[in-house]
C-alpha cells in the first residue's frame, strides 16, 4: 500500500507548528534573575577560570545557553542594573552614574511581569541599589533599604532572605525574583569558609561566596518543585580591572576587563545546552527574558530579544555594543564613549584608542595611529548611535545625600564630581585611584610611612587634589584617626573650597571634639556653596536642635522637604521635632 506523503513545504509547516505548540506548553512559568556584582567572566570555570570558583554557575552553563561574550554598557552598578531591568541604554533611562534616581515614567520588566500576574520580589546586597534610586518599580517586595553601617550584605544573608520569600509563595504562583550579590566587590575579604579555601585568591573567594548563594537558591527551587518551571538567568553588572591598564577596580575605563560580563540562561525544556557566540548586550536581556516567558514588554525598549540566537548559537545584532563612562569626570577628565564588535573595540577619548580584540584580547596594542581610517569609521558609527540616543535621552536627578556615602564603596566623588576638562584624558589621571589603593593596602600591612608617601602621590596626580584628599580623609576617619582625617579634609577644601562633602566631614570631626562653633561654620559654608546638599542641611538642623534653636531648624527642614520630597532623613527629623512639640504638631495638622 502506498503511503500518503505531505509535500516537503507542508511537512515543514506542520513540523514548525507542532514545535511551536510544544514550546508554548513547556514555556517557563517563572523567572529567577541573579546578578553578581563586579564579576569577570574569565574567573568563572565555564569561561576557562578555575573549576573551584563557580560550580553552581558552571552547572547552569552546562545545562543552558552560555553567552560567550556579553557586555555591559557601563562599568558601574546602578546604571548597569537600570539597563538590565529596563531594556534601555543609560542615556535612555537617564542613570549614568551611581547616586542618581530613575526618572519618572521609565518602565521596568518587573512592572510588566507583575501586570501579567507574577509575584515580584527583589533582594539586593548593596546600598548602591538602595530603593531610593527607583529600581523598586514593579516589585511587591524590594528588600533594599540601607542605613549607615549596613551598606552591604553577604551572599549567605541575601540568599536566606530570597529563599524565605520563595517558600512563602502559594503553590503554582508565578514569580519574578531578582537577587543581587555584592560579595566580589572591592575590598576583597571573603567570609568563612571561603577565606581559607581561597587563601591568596581573595577576589575568586568572593565570587565563590556569591556562587554559593546562587546554589542555595537553586536548591530551594528544587526542593519546592519549581526548578523545571523556572527560567534562570545569571549575569553580572560589570567586571573588574584588577590592575590592568593601571585601573585598580572599575568605573573609569572601557576595556573588556570591566565591561565584559558572564551570562547564562537556563531552562532545559526550552533552552538547549549551547555556547552562543556574541557579542551580546545587556540592554537586550530584558526583552529576551520577556520573550522566553511569553510576556509583552513595555513600549519603547531599545533592546532587542536574542531568544532565537539561543538556538542558532550566534547572536545576530544589527548594532554594536555601545559603551560609556562618565565616572572619568570625577577625576576631572573627559567622559569616554566606545563601540565593541566581535572583532574591534573603539574608544573615543582625547587620545582615541582602537583594538583588534579578536587578536588582542588584552587590548595592549592600540591601532588608532596605525589605522586612522578604521578609527574614523568607528567614530562616525559612534556618532550616529549617539545622535539616535540623544533623541530619547532622559536626565536623572542626583541624590546628593546618597552619593556622599559612596566613598565607602571606593568611588571618588561619585555624583558630586568637579567639572571635567574635555582635554584631559583619563589615562593620565588613573594614578589617583591606583595610588590611593596602594596606599590603603600598605597602611593595612603596617607600612604607614610608605602609605603616607603614596597618599601624597595620589593628591599630586589629582588635577585639583580635592577628590583624592577627600577619599583619604574618609579612609582615615574609618580607621579612627581623626587628626589625619581632619588634615586631609582640610587639604580637600583648600584645593576645592566648594567641596561640600569635605566640609561636612570637617563639621562632623569638629562636633566630635565638642567645637560646635567650628562645626556650625563648616555646615553653613557647605549649605552656602552647595544648596540642597542634604547631609549638610541635616547636620546643621541637628546642631541647631542641640543648641535649642528649634524654630530655625524647623524652617530649614521644611525648605529641604519642599525642595526634595524623598529626603528621608529630613522628613524623619522634622517628624521628631513636631512630635516633641505639641503646639507645632497642631499647626502642622
Amino acid at each position: 500500500m502506498r503511503r500518503f506523503r505531505f509535500p516537503a513545504t507542508r511537512r515543514a509547516l506542520l513540523f514548525f507548528a507542532l514545535l511551536g505548540g510544544a514550546c508554548s506548553r513547556s514555556r517557563p512559568e517563572s523567572l529567577l534573575l541573579v546578578t553578581f556584582d563586579t564579576t569577570r567572566a574569565d574567573r568563572l570555570g565555564a569561561y576557562g577560570g578555575a573549576r573551584d570558583v563557580s560550580p553552581n554557575f558552571d552547572s547552569l552553563a552546562a545545562h543552558g545557553a552560555l553567552l560567550e561574550t556579553a557586555f555591559s554598557a557601563v562599568p558601574l552598578t546602578l546604571p548597569s542594573h537600570a539597563t538590565i531591568l529596563t531594556g534601555l541604554e543609560p542615556p535612555e533611562h537617564g542613570i549614568r552614574m551611581n547616586g542618581t534616581r530613575l526618572p519618572p515614567g521609565v518602565p521596568t520588566i518587573a512592572e510588566s511581569l507583575r501586570g501579567a500576574g507574577f509575584s515580584t520580589a527583589a533582594v539586593v546586597a548593596s546600598g548602591v541599589l538602595d530603593l531610593r534610586f527607583g529600581l523598586q518599580r514593579g516589585f511587591e517586595l524590594y528588600d533594599g533599604r540601607f542605613t549607615e553601617g549596613t551598606a552591604e550584605r553577604r551572599a549567605a544573608v541575601v540568599s536566606e532572605l530570597a529563599v524565605g520569600w520563595l517558600r512563602s509563595l502559594p503553590a503554582g504562583q508565578r514569580f519574578f525574583l531578582w537577587v543581587h550579590f555584592i560579595d566580589p566587590h572591592h575590598p576583597y575579604d571573603p567570609p568563612p569558609p571561603f577565606d581559607e579555601r581561597f587563601r591568596g585568591r581573595a577576589y575568586e573567594g568572593e565570587i565563590a561566596s556569591a556562587d554559593d548563594g546562587l546554589g542555595r537558591i537553586l536548591a530551594a527551587l528544587r526542593e519546592e518543585g519549581r526548578i523545571e518551571k523556572t527560567l534562570v538567568c545569571v549575569t553580572a553588572d560589570h567586571g573588574e580591572s584588577l590592575g590592568e591598564h593601571g585601573e585598580p577596580w572599575h568605573g573609569v575605563f572601557l576595556y573588556d576587563a570591566t565591561v565584559r560580563v558572564p551570562l547564562v540562561i537556563s531552562h532545559p525544556p526550552t533552552v538547549s545546552p549551547r555556547r552562543v557566540r556574541g557579542p551580546a548586550r545587556l540592554v537586550d536581556l530584558a526583552p529576551t527574558l520577556l520573550d522566553l516567558l511569553g510576556v509583552p514588554g513595555p513600549p519603547g525598549m531599545s533592546g532587542r530579544s536574542f531568544a532565537s540566537s539561543l538556538a542558532s548559537g550566534e547572536v545576530e545584532s544589527a548594532s554594536p555594543v555601545h559603551l560609556e563612562s562618565d565616572y572619568t569626570t570625577t577625576l576631572g577628565c573627559a567622559p569616554l564613549r566606545g563601540l565593541r564588535t566581535a572583532q574591534w573595540k573603539y574608544v573615543r577619548a582625547p587620545r582615541p584608542e582602537l583594538y583588534r580584540v579578536d587578536a588582542d584580547a588584552s587590548e595592549l596594542r592600540d591601532l588608532a595611529a596605525a589605522e586612522p581610517e578604521a578609527a574614523a569609521r568607528f567614530d562616525r558609527s559612534l556618532g550616529e548611535i549617539e545622535r539616535r540616543l540623544e533623541t530619547r535621552k532622559r536626565s536623572a536627578q542626583v541624590d546628593l545625600e546618597a552619593s556622599a556615602s559612596l566613598a565607602g564603596f571606593g568611588y571618588l566623588g561619585a555624583a558630586t564630581a568637579p567639572g571635567s576638562s574635555p582635554a584631559r584624558d583619563a589615562k593620565d589621571a588613573i594614578l589617583v585611584l591606583g595610588a590611593v589603593d596602594r596606599a590603603i593596602s600598605l597602611e593595612a600591612a603596617g607600612r604607614e610611612e610608605e602609605a603616607a608617601t603614596r597618599f601624597e602621590e595620589a593628591v599630586g596626580a589629582d588635577p585639583l587634589g580635592a577628590e583624592a584628599a577627600f577619599s583619604i580623609a574618609q579612609h582615615c576617619r574609618s580607621m579612627k584617626k581623626p587628626a589625619s582625617a581632619r588634615a586631609w579634609a582640610e587639604r580637600a577644601t583648600s584645593r576645592d573650597p566648594r567641596h561640600a562633602p569635605a566640609l561636612v566631614l570637617l563639621a562632623e570631626l569638629a562636633s566630635a571634639s565638642r567645637d560646635l562653633a567650628a562645626a556650625e561654620a563648616r555646615l553653613r559654608e557647605a549649605v552656602r556653596v552647595s544648596p540642597g546638599f542634604v547631609p549638610a542641611e541635616v547636620g546643621l538642623v541637628t546642631l541647631l536642635l542641640s543648641t535649642g534653636r528649634d524654630g530655625e531648624a524647623e524652617a530649614l527642614l521644611r525648605a529641604a522637604t519642599t525642595r526634595e520630597p524623598s529626603a528621608f532623613e529630613a522628613w524623619k527629623t522634622l517628624g521628631l521635632l513636631l512630635a516633641a512639640d505639641p503646639a507645632r504638631r497642631r499647626e502642622a495638622i
